[in-house]
């Protein structure tokens, strides 16, 4: 996938105890496409006319966090710690990234971007690792927003784990 972002105005929207809780805040965007290319020949094609350097590639493994009832994904709020490697192992330490998204933006119908509130942080494998073990929130890891906050108001303080298979890009 690719992404761009830029500064921009999102509404954010959670709910506690009942009570309907919007806010108007700037956040960063994600646009994000998704290609099917066809061949190897094509990815590299594709790469070149991007101007990429290094076509090596990385390997993830993306972990999702929520609550026992799902009141994340319900809202269209993600939460994932993923691993990253570089197959060509020049960097032989693995790193690690909290990323918080909000819900999908309004876009046209059979559109194949997805703009959505994004926020990441790099974390160490200590944080990595105590989050997967439940002994600290990946929330944790993220500043204070707008988007963390409303997170916070969705979970309304139940335990966010990593309950999931962890999925493979």
């Amino acid at each position: 996938s690719t992404a761009a972002r830029e500064g921009n105005r999102s509404l954010i929207s959670a709910s506690m105890g009942g009570e309907q809780i919007n806010r108007t805040i700037a956040v960063a965007m994600e646009a994000e496409i998704r290609l099917l290319l066809p061949s190897r020949a094509a990815i590299d094609a594709l790469c070149t006319a991007a101007g990429v350097k290094n076509k090596s590639g990385v390997h993830q493994l993306n972990e999702f966090f929520d609550t026992k009832d799902d009141a994340f994904s319900n809202a269209n709020y993600h939460l994932r710690l993923r691993t990253e490697r570089d197959l060509d192992a020049r960097r032989s330490a693995p790193r690690y990234i909290v990323t918080v998204k909000g819900p999908k933006q309004a876009q046209s119908a059979g559109s194949s971007i997805n703009i959505r509130p994004e926020e990441e942080v790099v974390v160490s494998a200590a944080v990595a690792t105590a989050c997967r073990h439940g002994i600290e929130s990946p929330l944790d890891s993220l500043p204070g927003s707008d988007l963390t906050r409303a997170m916070r108001l969705l979970a309304a303080g139940r335990l966010i784990s990593c309950e999931n298979k962890p999925s493979f890009e």
